[in-house]
């Protein structure tokens, strides 16, 4: 691997050296490379990032122009080249078609070809100075700023020659005084929208005083817009609000301001006249079920008319009327409104039972409309196969497939039913050397998922009966029995689980139940697998107890040595050892039943996949065995509370996380994210399940280590399972377009865990000490390479260990020991 990465930093540094060479070899004689734009505001610099979208002539972009780089790879002449070998490659007494064939001339020829025009396509060619496009954004600043108010702004530029055929662009801004609004008048001419204008005019945007900002201008328009057609006026159209007598002169500092809003537009054939706005109501309501959109000649054939709703269906009716109008927030009597024709959509669009909705009102008098829902369904059975290849720390390869049967609309009320089966084989590493032998381990399941878009029971208080929150609830169950590197684990998963929106950025879940069972049935041979740790304990043996204790059973062996007051007092790192090994095998021969009750609220503000520049926080907080336990009684205070013989597990866990990305220029992006979880184990839990506890290292975590690999605290144990119950987490990544579907990142990430218990089976390195763990925080930094397929981000991570917390306090900071990158492959993008 470390001979990989010199190669490719050589192959890397090499390339762009002889391309850079030439960095103007495209750039036309007697023209000017653009290397940079430089704004003077007033004769400052302050303030000019924000300019950057209003330039029309820019430089190539990033430190090196990896594109420009590209373009230059390709020759000019190329295709004529390329029919100049297709040429020369017919004469047989030519020697390169001697040498290898005509056939393979031929590939070569059209490789040659291709690889030009792929520079092409993927490069981005020199940006040259170009006296139109400076002018353009000398415009666009200058307009900008009027819009803001300075009226007299000026705006010159000037060419900066920085080498014969290099130049830089300088742009001269001078605002002048910004104008303010001295009052604001208003000429409105129909009756109704002056009233609703006088209800809300306290809560304008535009108010006297303010600097006079276009931008705001458009708001206010907006927010008026809004107001009025969620009262019903159908016909209000944005367009018919004006902001008029605005002076721009310099002759005075403050304007006067008049909103105009004009009365319906109508035309009827050559005629065009005014009307005065009406607020419209609602008199009927069609929704159209099975609606046919290539069948203009669909014709409805079954109707029910539920809470003054019709529904027309096609054959039958497969959705119930009263589960319908759950949905539905157009009905009769109401006035008509924006957002419930929005609300309307949304919550038909969240059923996933439809391929096309579309809402239409017509007139049925001057003060009443009709509206119709058409609905296009999708097929009620839809079946799916999935397979994938897998990597993991533990697992070098596998194979998995999973088959699922999706039946929608299962009970006549938008309900989805999803069952699944799947299956891997995979090899595992089993032994001391880590070697693999095959597909040495397997598993299989299956799951049910059954979602409700509605609070199923139904819930007897306001909440429930809130159908804009866009309620679902999800029952899930699920089984997976493995034969995994021989312990052969079964897991039982039960879910009921009601997830409500009460804003477009804000999601509450709520898992009033959320049980897992985990069974291992075949404890026994783990030191069997495990051949490493079972040769650590045979050396403890040899060097303590030869002729005292018996080493089989090897885990009575562990238990009564870890016992000996002896061996911890003379030789405490072989006891820490035992220890370590101790804590391996509870970790993963742990039964254990794990009945929890959770909530988590969620705060996102990205609305589209596709924004870059957003926030995102998430806290939740989970209780375990809370009610099991107090169902259940033990002989004594000593003795686990059980059911069925399984232990209980007790724990509180909470969770918080906080995200931050910003828009740095076009296409890069600044992404942050911290992070924080604590689980208490308490009552009849002395350590947290496996399944539960927190780990660190891997593709979505601090990359410079593999999964499970890192902690707790300063602990270096060696065990492929390092597990604790509180974690910090941080991460700083500058994701960046490098060319076409190849992105690049930087990065870096700090964080560990620790381990909070106070059983003397905890080391002192991993425990949690508060500020003095400050000191075992790692950090790995690095960068990464990403292939952008439209549907999913193919990511390869490269992180180097920065900060080692478990090395000597003089070689923790860049060891050279840990100069091989980790890495860490992954599916988009890691937070």
């Amino acid at each position: 691997m470390r001979t990989f990465c010199r190669a490719f930093i050589w192959i890397f540094i090499t390339g762009f050296s002889l391309s850079g060479c030439k960095v103007t070899k495209y750039v036309p004689q007697g023209k000017l490379l653009l290397k940079k734009n430089n704004i003077f505001i007033n004769g400052e610099t302050k303030g000019r990032g924000k300019l950057y979208p209003y330039m029309i002539q820019r430089p190539n972009a990033g430190v090196l122009p990896l594109k420009l780089y590209v373009y230059n790879l390709h020759k000019k002449d190329y295709l004529e080249k390329w029919e100049q070998r297709m040429q020369r490659y017919k004469d047989t007494t030519y020697w390169f078609p001697r040498v290898f064939s005509y056939k393979q001339a031929l590939v070569y020829a059209d490789f040659v070809r291709d690889l030009n025009k792929w520079a092409i396509d993927n490069g981005s060619p020199p940006s040259v100075v170009n006296p139109v496009k400076i002018k353009k954004t000398e415009t666009n600043l200058k307009r900008h700023y009027f819009d803001l108010g300075y009226f007299g702004v000026k705006v010159r530029s000037e060419i900066d020659t920085i080498a014969p055929d290099k130049a830089e662009v300088n742009y001269y801004i001078t605002t002048g005084k910004p104008k303010y609004i001295d009052s604001i008048r208003t000429h409105i001419s129909s009756p109704v929208i002056d009233s609703l204008y006088r209800i809300h005019a306290e809560a304008s945007l535009v108010k006297a005083g303010d600097q006079y900002d276009r931008m705001k201008l458009e708001q206010e328009a907006d927010r008026l817009t809004e107001i009025f057609r969620n009262a019903g006026v159908y016909y209000f159209s944005r367009f018919a609000i004006g902001f008029f007598d605005i002076d721009t002169t310099q002759a005075v500092e403050n304007t006067h301001l008049l909103l105009d809003i004009s009365d319906r537009v109508v035309e009827e054939g050559d005629s065009t006249y005014y009307r005065k706005y009406k607020i419209f109501k609602i008199s009927q309501v069609k929704v159209y079920t099975q609606y046919d959109f290539t069948n203009k000649a669909f014709t409805p054939h079954d109707s029910i008319r539920y809470n003054g709703i019709d529904y027309l269906a096609g054959d039958r009716q497969d959705y119930k009327p009263k589960y319908m109008d759950r949905y539905i927030f157009i009905h009769p009597g109401d006035v008509y409104s924006d957002q419930a024709v929005d609300l309307t959509r949304k919550r038909l669009r969240d059923l996933k039972n439809f391929k096309s909705i579309r809402i239409s009102f017509d007139e049925d008098d001057d003060e009443h409309l009709i509206a119709r829902i058409y609905l296009s369904t999708q097929k009620k059975y839809a079946f799916k196969i999935e397979t994938e290849a897998t990597h993991e720390n533990l697992k070098p390869f596998g194979i998995s497939g999973k088959t699922s049967v999706l039946m929608r609309n299962l009970l006549g009320g938008g309900e989805n039913l999803k069952w699944g089966m799947q299956g891997s084989f995979y090899s595992s590493l089993v032994n001391e050397e880590n070697s693999v032998s095959g597909f040495n381990a397997w598993e299989w399941g299956g799951d049910m998922q059954y979602k409700i878009p509605r609070f199923f029971p139904h819930f007897p208080y306001k909440m429930s009966a809130n159908k804009k929150m866009s309620p679902l609830t999800t029952i899930s169950l699920g089984f997976v029995t493995q034969k995994n590197i021989g312990l052969d684990k079964q897991r039982f998963t039960a879910k009921l689980q009601y997830d409500w929106n009460p804003r477009k950025d804000i999601n509450h879940r709520l898992e009033v139940l959320n049980t897992q069972y985990i069974r291992n049935l075949n404890t026994g041979s783990f030191f069997d697998i495990y051949r490493s740790e079972r040769r650590k304990l045979h050396e403890i043996y040899v060097h303590h107890y030869v002729g005292e204790m018996d080493f089989e059973p090897v885990v009575d062996f562990m238990n009564t040595a870890l016992s000996d007051p002896d061996l911890q007092q003379e030789d405490p790192e072989d006891y820490q050892r035992l220890l370590n090994i101790k804590k391996r095998y509870d970790i993963i021969t742990e039964d254990v039943l794990v009945p929890s009750i959770s909530y988590q609220f969620t705060y996102n503000t990205q609305r589209i996949y596709t924004q870059t520049q957003y926030q995102f926080f998430k806290m939740g907080i989970s209780s375990s065995g809370l009610l099991a336990t107090a169902l259940t009684t033990s002989e004594d205070e000593n003795t686990p509370k059980q059911i069925m013989g399984i232990n209980i597990a007790q724990y509180v866990k909470t969770d918080v996380e906080y995200k931050r990305f910003w828009d740095v220029s076009a296409h890069n992006v600044l992404a942050f994210r911290v992070g924080l979880g604590v689980a208490i184990p308490y009552g009849n839990s002395d350590a947290i399940p496996f399944s539960r506890s927190y780990f660190a290292g891997g593709p979505n975590d601090i990359r410079a280590w593999n999964i499970y690999e890192l902690g707790p605290g300063s602990e270096h144990s060696g065990l492929e399972f390092n597990v604790g119950n509180i974690k910090f987490i941080t991460s700083l990544e500058y994701r960046f377009d490098i060319i076409a579907a190849f992105k690049g990142a930087l990065f870096v990430d700090a964080g560990n865990i620790w381990d909070t218990r106070s059983s003397d089976i905890v080391s002192e390195e991993a425990r949690f000490k508060w500020m003095n763990s400050l000191p075992e925080m790692a950090m790995g930094t690095g960068f990464g390479l990403r292939y952008n397929f439209g549907f999913l981000i193919l990511r390869s991570d490269f992180g180097f260990k920065t900060y080692v917390p478990y090395e000597e306090p003089g070689r923790r900071w860049w060891n050279k020991n840990y100069m091989t990158p980790v890495l860490n492959l992954g599916i988009n993008y890691p937070f």
